[in-house]
């Protein structure tokens, strides 16, 4: 074997040498035309050069002594097959090695920071050490092959890869550690059965038996991964030093979580966080590494509180999100999984008992406007549908049990930004919805599109305003704008009724937020506590409730300090949950309350506000969660009290009474069933 070795080293000193000058001579061009930095350094060596090298290097070692003639000297030495095989694979070995530590040492006079480079290699063994491993693995099995049969083999993996990384979501989440460890076994595995089933190497069959081995290589590559993918699905557990969220759903007889888990260096999916370099204008980070990983993956579990019964939607990497959701559907993402390749994230509505009732089309998300759940059976979407050089917006409404019909097209003359929900005068009936927008023949102006009879209206405001809460008769909108010279926006209040009058709401200061509209037409909104120019953070010192006709205002209640207020106002509108927070008062207060908006009193949920036993500087209740809107006056929220006793809570705000309570015991015997360890 040693003699073998050195005489590859005789024969491709020479070589080494001259991809040495090559890689020299190339740095000093970029240095000489100024282009020369840490950036171009490593793009030279370690994308435009290694790879080429180190794979001609790898497909030099026997097809170079089939076409020189000295095959049958190698052959006729005392040597096993399996010697020489390994002879020539080691030999390819320390000539790469060595080509690449020289290359790093030529990267760092180049200007590279030594320790960015090695949190690059140490952050991503699998992409930078892996992938040139690959190739050798690769250029060590084409050299098994006649010549013309390697070109073959790479037009075979040439598509092979474009498909699997056309997605860049599988570029972003591939476990490359398992993935070029797999690669570089099959790769070297074809190799030695190609090589100890020719002696002579002179076999006619010898390339279409490689080629075929490369197919089969292949196939059980996507057996095996898919194989690893559908044991990490299998295996996942919940992991509960992560937060879990939850939602309610079928009026909280459901509760839909997402939980989370550490992601096993097995997994053939690795969720990573990317940093954008190329818009920074660089291609590595100063100090970070080239793919950030998340070190966990999200899974939806719907559970049945009455039962106890708890299912899995979608696959691991899955997601829900609050801003989407209501009691009978929630916008969820649903992870397009392939063979074990993550191919993108796909963004479905699903139902109370896990149905997918519609996977979106492509460029709507958690963020996007153009999605609205209206209530627990219907939703409304628009895509763009381009003919030409033409494009429409197509509206859709979705009805569980009935589908979907398009309720209205528009062309590029009508601009969209929302939809508007309105409620009937009786709450208990269906809300009316509204597609709002720009139009071109009504400058300056709101087109609002009745669903799903078409009928059109027109506002005296600005299609830009924000449209904040809408009632039966107004809505409350913010004409606002930034102001640059005070840095900060300018808020200008206004209720806009739907027969066209409009009304400034300046009887409340133009930072309070507000919170909706009362069964009785009212306006109910939170009074921040400092002047108008802290907007940031004014934190609230009282709600009210505004008369939009008179502009008369009621305080429904004042809090002794400004501080933290969350409040929303039940389905009935007659009933509102108020949670207020204050750091700042002695002792800490966290208080629940129950506000009844037809007479205007206010009552507090005692039970839960009591003062802790074993802390005289803590009052009250800390919320986690929520609150969530259930049916008539309820909501659902999860928290802790001072005495240390929480969990999940539904409550009544019109008899301010807990009616039913899920202890944080029972929640972890839910988990425990899916692995977590508590």
């Amino acid at each position: 074997m040693k003699a073998i070795l050195l005489k590859d080293y005789l024969e491709q000193r020479m070589y080494f040498v001259i991809i040495l000058a090559v890689a020299a001579l190339s740095l000093l061009a970029a240095a000489f035309f100024g282009q020369l930095d840490s950036g171009v350094a490593l793009v030279i060596l370690f994308i435009l050069q290694g790879p080429l090298f180190i794979y001609l290097a790898a497909n030099h070692q026997i097809s170079s002594e089939v076409n020189n003639g000295t095959w049958r000297f190698l052959t006729a030495l005392p040597v096993s097959r399996l010697r020489l095989w390994a002879a020539k694979l080691i030999f390819t070995a320390i000539y790469t090695t060595s080509l690449y530590a020289i290359y790093l040492v030529m990267a760092i006079a180049a200007g590279v920071d030594a320790g960015e480079l090695w949190r690059l290699i140490s952050g991503n063994p699998g992409l930078v050490i892996g992938v040139p491993v690959t190739i050798v693995a690769y250029g060590f099995f084409t050299t098994m092959l006649p010549s013309g049969f390697s070109t073959i083999s790479t037009l075979i993996i040439a598509p092979v890869l474009y498909a699997v990384f056309r997605a860049e979501a599988t570029l972003l989440n591939l476990n490359f550690v398992m993935a070029t460890g797999l690669a570089t076994a099959i790769m070297l595995g074809l190799s030695l059965l190609t090589f100890l089933g020719d002696r002579t190497m002179s076999s006619p069959w010898r390339g279409v038996k490689g080629i075929a081995m490369l197919l089969a290589g292949i196939m059980l590559s996507l057996v095996g991964w898919s194989a690893l993918n559908s044991a990490a699905d299998h295996f996942w557990r919940i992991d509960v030093k992560e937060s879990a969220e939850w939602l309610p759903m079928n009026d909280g007889k459901t509760i839909v979580w997402r939980v989370y888990s550490k992601t096993p260096f097995w997994d053939v999916i690795q969720p990573r966080i990317v940093r954008d370099y190329f818009y920074e204008g660089r291609v590595f980070g100063d100090g970070d590494y080239l793919f950030k990983e998340a070190s966990h993956s999200g899974r939806v579990l719907l559970h049945d509180t009455a039962l106890g019964l708890v299912k899995s939607v979608g696959s691991r990497h899955s997601n829900v999100f609050k801003d989407s959701h209501n009691s009978g559907l929630v916008l969820a993402q649903i992870p397009e999984i392939r063979f074990g390749l993550l191919r993108g994230p796909r963004y479905a509505v699903i139902d109370s008992e896990g149905n997918i009732l519609k996977i979106l089309t492509d460029g709507i998300d958690e963020y996007t406007r153009d999605l609205k759940l209206i209530d627990d059976r219907r939703f409304i979407y628009a895509e763009e549908i381009k003919s030409g050089n033409n494009s429409i917006t197509q509206f859709t409404l979705f009805e569980k049990s009935v589908g979907e019909k398009v309720v209205f097209t528009a062309g590029e003359d009508f601009g969209f930004s929302e939809y508007v929900l309105v409620p009937d005068e009786d709450r208990s009936k269906p809300v009316k919805v509204y597609i709002a927008g720009a139009s071109d023949h009504e400058k300056g102006k709101t087109l609002l599109v009745s669903v799903p009879d078409g009928k059109k209206t027109v506002l005296p405001n600005s299609p830009a305003s924000d449209i904040l809460c809408a009632g039966p008769e107004f809505m409350v909108v913010d004409n606002g704008r930034w102001n640059k010279e005070l840095d900060r926006p300018m808020n200008d209040l206004q209720v806009l009724y739907f027969d066209g009058r409009i009304k400034p709401l300046n009887c409340i200061a133009s930072n309070s937020k507000i919170v909706g509209i009362s069964a009785a037409n009212r306006i109910v909104a939170k009074i921040a506590g400092k002047d108008e120019l802290d907007w940031y953070s004014p934190g609230t010192e009282s709600i009210v409730e505004v008369d939009p006709e008179t502009m008369s205002t009621r305080e429904i209640l004042r809090f002794p300090y400004p501080g933290s207020v969350k409040m929303r106002i039940s389905r009935t509108g007659e009933h509102a949950f108020i949670y207020y927070g204050d750091v700042t008062a002695t002792p800490v207060r966290r208080q629940l309350f129950a506000a009844n908006l037809k007479d205007g009193t206010v009552k507090e949920f005692t039970e839960l506000n009591a003062q802790s036993l074993n802390n005289s500087q803590v009052h009250g209740f800390t919320l986690f969660n929520g609150p969530h809107a259930l049916s008539g006056n309820r909501f659902m929220i999860e928290g802790e009290t001072s005495a240390g006793e929480g969990g999940i809570y539904e409550l009544d705000t019109a008899t301010v009474s807990v009616t039913r309570k899920m202890d944080y015991q029972s929640i972890e015997a839910v988990f425990k069933k899916w692995g977590a360890d508590l």
